[in-house]
């Protein structure tokens, strides 16, 4: 009996590819394993990019691979390091090495991704050329990551292409011990930010990025001893939180608020100065000149070529003068005067208002800012700070886009929307400011409200009196002893808008004094050794117009203080001219 015997060919199980880690880092090691591996001399496994729509994709994967293995070197597994970029990427199994390779087994996609990374701070509010202390997380695997200090900057050039540009201070990671270090903040008053990078190649883009810092001075201030001394005569004065740089000073100057040098240069200035380096105690004196007139102190963080103050004193009254008889002897007659009942309202403008009733959030993300084209008295500055939780009001400034700062003022807070405390933050002033460009300067911008209606910029409002060709009014008058019906030469006469000091003069020997300002309404202030300081409240000043206030010095100082009164608040008479 012939026996037939049929043999079949082998049917081999199709292979399979596994990975250890489907989410790795950017230049970690993955591990794979595959079963029922191709036997022949030349079948290989490779990783590639994942990318269905590449050409290659259906034609040939050699064309594509990252790395690969032979399988007559393995043992069915092995491993791959991973690009250092992120992206997904996939393993091939492949039967032969020839000119149109296409996978017999595929892995799962390997999705490569940075683990989150974030910057943390010591703190984000410190005084210029302070140390910082810094921590991250989850750095960047590349032996080129680092980290840096840059100037807060998001309208800048380089912040959306090559934040390399910008650096102040960096570190490269590896240098680094324990995921912690510092960086000594710019000795000049701004915000900054740190930044976190993967590599240091052409075009350094943030992997991850810390709070904003705000570095700005702690409030300084300068007390005198006396505002109103004898020609020659020694004033003291102490000051509080003074900047701590070697070349910080304090100086002697006249008082000029319109002097070319008010605004760019007081170096130009001094009559006397000291480097704080060289006070002990906070305290020292200066001689005061032999010249009668208003001085003032100002106080200094370097002695540079643009020496802006950061505080400056009262104004001091120099060799006030004495009471004199007119050349004709002749009484003074007051004469008749009109009353005005209802002040009139000043030029002031609303310059900026950027602010709206939809829910809010801390920290703006985009620079609040206003463009004049033409000067302007600044008057009000408001900001909001909804979520504040009672902190105190700060500190609001304006820098002009050519980097110089106007204040910062110490604001007054107030309740807003729903009680909280110090939610409204208001700055009264009387500072010029040319035509450009400013942005609002917040001390404390991780309170400051915004959302997107107001396209992330701080809530704030912004007023002012336009200059451009507008007149001053003139204030004038003359003053009197009445009880000797004599004219009084060397009275301090002071107008103030806002609280602030907007102009000084002194009568002159009839007794007469005239002042320009701009259009609006005036606190008049009348001094005189001997007499009680006088208040004239809500003296209006009309463009292009004159306006005569007359002041009658009725009562020594002594019989006030008998009165238990320091001041005189006086409805002004007035005529206009």
């Amino acid at each position: 009996m012939l026996l037939l015997i049929s043999l079949a060919t082998p049917v081999y199980a199709a292979p399979s590819v596994s990975v250890g880690y489907t989410r790795p880092e950017p230049g970690q090691e993955v591990t794979f394993s595959v079963s029922g591996a191709p036997t022949g001399n030349s079948a290989w496994v490779g990783i590639f990019p994942y990318e269905p729509n590449a050409s290659w994709w259906g034609t040939n994967w050699d064309a594509a691979d990252i790395s690969y293995h032979y399988f007559r070197n393995l043992n069915g597994s092995g491993t791959f390091n991973l690009p250092y970029k992120e992206g997904d990427y996939i393993i091939g199994v492949f039967t032969a090495d020839d000119s149109n390779d296409i996978p017999v087994a595929k892995s799962a996609v390997i999705q490569v991704r940075f683990a989150e990374s974030s910057v943390s701070l010591s703190s984000s509010s410190l005084e210029p050329g302070e140390t910082l202390t810094f921590t991250y997380t989850n750095p960047p695997r590349s032996d080129s990551a680092w980290i840096g200090l840059f100037p807060y900057e998001p309208d800048a050039s380089w912040w959306n292409t090559n934040w390399d540009e910008a650096d102040i201070s960096y570190h490269y990671l590896r240098n680094i011990d324990g995921m912690s270090d510092t960086f000594t903040l710019p000795y000049e008053e701004g915000q900054y930010i740190i930044g976190l990078f993967v590599e240091d190649s052409g075009a350094d883009m943030p992997h991850a990025s810390s709070q904003v810092i705000n570095v700005g001075f702690t409030q300084a201030s300068i007390s005198v001893s006396s505002v109103s001394v004898g020609l020659g005569e020694s004033v003291t004065f102490s000051y509080s939180n003074p900047p701590s740089g070697n070349s910080a000073w304090i100086g002697l100057f006249p008082y000029e608020p319109n002097a070319s040098w008010w605004n760019t240069n007081w170096d130009e200035a001094d009559i006397s100065y000291h480097y704080l380096r060289n006070i002990t105690g906070q305290s020292d004196s200066f001689t005061m000149p032999s010249e009668a007139g208003s001085y003032i102190l100002g106080l200094f963080t370097e002695d540079a070529s643009q020496d802006m103050p950061l505080a400056m004193s009262d104004v001091i009254s120099v060799g006030g003068g004495a009471v004199t008889t007119s050349d004709s002897g002749n009484d003074y007659d007051p004469g008749d005067v009109t009353m005005v009942d209802d002040a009139v309202t000043g030029g002031e403008q609303i310059i900026l208002e950027v602010t709206n009733i939809s829910g809010v959030s801390n920290t703006p993300t985009a620079p609040t800012t206003f463009t004049i084209d033409t000067p302007y008295i600044i008057t009000y500055l408001h900001t909001y700070h909804y979520y504040n939780n009672n902190t105190p009001a700060g500190t609001i400034g304006l820098k002009s886009s050519n980097g110089t700062m106007y204040g910062p003022w110490q604001s007054e807070g107030t309740a807003g929307q729903g009680g909280g405390q110090n939610a409204d933050w208001h700055v009264y002033t009387y500072q010029e400011i040319p035509a450009g460009t400013y942005t609002v300067v917040d001390s404390n911008p991780s309170t400051w409200s915004h959302n997107s209606g107001s396209g992330g910029r701080g809530f704030a409002t912004v007023k002012g009196i336009p200059l451009g060709n507008v007149v001053e009014g003139t204030l004038m008058g003359t003053v009197v002893e009445i009880d000797e019906g004599t004219l009084v030469s060397g009275v301090e006469v002071n107008i103030y808008y806002n609280g602030y000091l907007a102009g000084t003069t002194y009568t002159d020997s009839n007794g007469e004094y005239s002042l320009n300002a701009y259009e609006g309404n005036y606190l008049v202030e009348f001094i005189y050794g001997g007499y009680s300081t006088t208040l004239y409240e809500n003296v209006p000043v009309y463009s292009g117009d004159v306006i005569h206030l007359d002041h009658i010095f009725k009562l020594p100082v002594l019989a006030i203080l008998m009165e238990s009164k320091y001041l005189l608040w006086i409805r002004p008479s007035i005529r206009r001219l």
